[in-house]
């Protein structure tokens, strides 16, 4: 139901956009870069609840324009990026809005409101050398498999990256011993500090009235054959108005620690590579989002954690690459304690394209529009909007194998597995009311059998330059089979297709 998520990168990602050629007259000095993307998807979800209540949601297109720049010129730096047109327009569902028109951090009505937004998601400045750096101003970051923390530009095997944690950040870098040979292991080393006022990321909006602060320590050391670091974050936030809870804008401090580590087991010139990557996360805290007998007091305690593992498969003769990954995120068995247990991976960690991305949110939504009934009670609950999914992986454990090949230079075929299961009960809180307060599903059964469902994707890409520029064409799409722990929903199988198209220069 709830998760708090902070972290930060020891070093900045580039812009995610190939450059302009070295031919350019800017190039050398001023490297221009974006992307233009456009999507176009359809969804059959013909209910969202027990009653048989249609989803309003078949058809829609999205779009994001990004255009930036970085210039250095000895010590000194600077970057530039910014995101506009950035919305969901067509097909529109109105789930969610019977209980505030914000449950959403990315609006699904369809009314593209969006559109006319400008996100500054880089403008900052740095100075610094072989030994450290000093950064301040708007920037983004991902800190290991970006379950926790990401940037938003990444490029998953089926989905998309979408938003991406933005910060105005005031970073240190610290690198005492890089380029010295007689330190061996240590030249790897890094340090960091940071302070941050959240500018958008999953819990936190400051454009929409949210309020959050953060602190970040962390360490890492970088090997020929490893990677690696543990992150600490200290985070206050308070959260916008909330007219349904008595505190009207309620605190929460929360302490995530993470651990990080990449290893690649083969020599990475060979033909053949293999290499692993793990991450955990382990988040501590309190909060008074949650109001119940227990909480009225002293609030909640936060108790949550989440965990990645990835074997990788390269073959560069056969142009292959296989990923087996594997995750869990907490859940929460007991809404009604004074122990917030649920953890949320970020919603730009991609894991399969309909269950977590869009089945789980509408659901939630749903619900959250039933509890807020006037003729089941009169007030709805407090923080209801913490309890719609934003498309990501959480109370849940789950396993998705998949394979890229490609099969002629310029074009590539995707195929992938995802099952999941829940971690503890699936609770739907309308049911759950209805029932007194005992856990129940979104069908309306008591839980028991936790099996989620299972999806097969498909998907293949193209590039095609244009210029000194480049146009990717795609397609992909996914089947998804409910599990039991679905039952009473008569959902039957889903079936969803996307048109991709990327225009980067």
């Amino acid at each position: 139901m709830f998760a708090l998520l902070a972290g930060a990168a020891l070093a900045q990602a580039p812009l995610a956009a190939q450059s302009l050629g070295a031919d350019h007259p800017f190039a050398s000095e001023l490297p221009i870069r974006g992307e233009l993307r456009l999507r176009a998807d359809h969804l059959g979800i013909p209910v969202v609840d027990d009653l048989g209540t249609p989803s309003g949601r078949r058809a829609w297109g999205t779009s994001r324009l990004r255009v930036g720049a970085e210039y250095s010129r000895g010590l000194l730096g600077g970057g530039l990026e910014l995101e506009a047109f950035s919305a969901r327009w067509g097909g529109g569902t109105p789930l969610g809005t019977d209980y505030a028109p914000d449950v959403f951090a990315i609006d699904r009505t369809g009314g593209g409101s969006e559109l006319a937004v400008v996100m500054p998601r880089q403008a900052w400045l740095s100075v610094g050398g072989r030994r450290g750096l000093a950064r301040v101003g708007a920037q983004t970051f991902t800190w290991g498999t970006g379950m926790l923390a990401n940037d938003g530009a990444g490029d998953p095997v089926f989905g998309d990256a979408v938003r991406g944690s933005v910060v105005a950040r005031a970073l240190g870098v610290l690198t005492p011993w890089r380029g010295t040979p007689e330190r061996g292991a240590l030249q790897g080393l890094s340090f960091l500090t940071a302070f941050d006022a959240v500018l958008r990321d999953d819990n936190a909006d400051l454009f929409r009235g949210d309020l959050a602060l953060q602190g970040v320590v962390g360490v890492r050391t970088d090997g020929p054959r490893w990677q690696g670091g543990v992150l600490g974050v200290g985070r206050y936030q308070r959260d916008r108005l909330d007219p349904y809870h008595p505190l009207e804008q309620p605190h929460t401090w929360a302490f995530p620690v993470d651990g990080h580590l990449r290893v690649q087991l083969s020599d990475p010139e060979a033909p053949q590579t293999v290499g692993l990557e793990g991450e955990v996360v382990g988040l501590l805290g309190s909060t008074e989002r949650t109001w119940t007998d227990e909480t009225v007091r002293d609030g909640a305690r936060i108790r949550g954690g989440g965990f990645v593992a990835r074997v990788r498969y390269d073959h560069a003769d056969l142009r292959l690459t296989g990923l087996l990954e594997g995750g869990g995120a907490s859940g929460d068995n007991d809404g009604r304690d004074a122990v917030v247990r649920s953890f949320s991976m970020h919603s730009d960690h991609n894991v399969g394209l309909i269950l977590f991305e869009e089945l789980l949110p509408l659901l939630t939504a749903r619900a959250v529009d039933r509890a807020a009934d006037p003729a089941l009670t009169g007030v709805p609950s407090p923080s209801g909007r913490f309890a719609v999914n934003q498309g990501q992986v959480t109370n849940a454990l789950y396993l998705y194998p998949t394979v890229r090949w490609r099969f002629v230079e310029a074009a590539e075929a995707r195929l992938g597995v995802m099952t999941a299961r829940t971690a503890g009960d699936l609770v739907d809180v309308y049911q759950s009311a209805l029932s007194g307060g005992y856990n129940t599903t979104p069908g309306g059964r008591t839980p028991g059998r936790r099996g989620l469902g299972s999806e097969v994707l498909l998907g293949t890409r193209t590039t095609l330059p244009v210029g000194i520029t480049r146009l990717d064409l795609g397609a992909e799409g996914a089947l998804f089979l409910p599990g039991p722990a679905l039952d009473g929903l008569a959902l039957g199988p889903l079936a969803t297709v996307r048109g991709r198209l990327d225009y980067r220069w």
